[in-house]
């Protein structure tokens, strides 16, 4: 089989998946398009162990009800169970997905609104389409100049979800910035290692605190970025 019978086979099974994705999107049968999607409330936050993954969040126990059933459930969030939490206070609202019919299969969700039309895999697949117009293009037709296409891809990308990250950023910067600060607690310093293709070994230290709003609230939540250099488990922040 030639360069042509392999670009053949790849435009018919990523245009297969593409069009049955989208297929079921419109008949609204994509597995996200039938789960359950509610927000449920912290009832329960518990203390990270020292020395414990940020990969894992932040253990916390979470309350909500099924709309299909009027239950009420109670579950955990374990590493395996979507989005990590970073920032836990008891009754703060987050986002449940579950299957109809199975609430304990459940992920939490930082959005909800995110993935409602199950458009990740065929996106993908026409993606890869994308991929083999332009190389064929550029390599097998000698027209360099369509690998230009991926950079205008980029920037389509970029104009699209970049100013509305921006705005949200900029907003949480400016609603920090108008609030005073409170004392904290470095309650525990979370370790992971990493190992590079070249097989040099990385460690990271990721301090977690607890604190008290002005509003009475307590707040378990993860320092990203190494602000404080070495921490203790013990030491105090502001």
């Amino acid at each position: 089989m030639g360069v042509h019978g392999y670009l053949a086979l790849w435009y018919r099974v990523f245009g297969t998946v593409a069009l049955v994705g989208y297929a079921r999107s419109l008949a609204g049968t994509t597995r996200v398009q039938r789960a359950i999607r509610v927000m449920g409330r912290i009832e329960q936050v518990r203390e990270p162990r020292h020395g414990s993954s940020r990969r894992d969040g932040i253990s916390v126990v979470v309350s909500f009800q099924d709309p299909s059933t009027g239950r009420e459930f109670t579950v955990t969030n374990d590493p395996d169970h979507g989005e990590r939490i970073t920032a836990a206070w008891t009754g703060r609202e987050v986002g449940v997905r579950c299957p109809r019919g199975s609430p304990h299969a459940h992920e939490f969700v930082g959005d909800l609104s995110v993935g409602r039309r199950g458009l990740g895999w065929p996106n993908s697949a026409g993606f890869l389409i994308y991929v083999g117009v332009v190389v064929f293009a550029a390599i097998d037709r000698g027209r360099l100049w369509a690998l230009i296409g991926f950079g205008g891809l980029w920037a389509v990308f970029g104009a699209w979800y970049l100013p509305e990250n921006v705005r949200e950023w900029s907003g949480r910067i400016d609603a920090l910035s108008s609030r005073p600060g409170v004392r904290g607690r470095v309650i525990a310093v979370l370790t992971d290692t990493s190992t590079d293709e070249d097989g040099h070994t990385s460690t990271s230290h990721t301090p977690v605190v607890a604190f008290t709003t002005h509003e009475s609230t307590a707040v378990t939540a993860y320092v990203h970025g190494g602000a404080f250099g070495a921490t203790s488990p013990t030491r105090k922040v502001s």
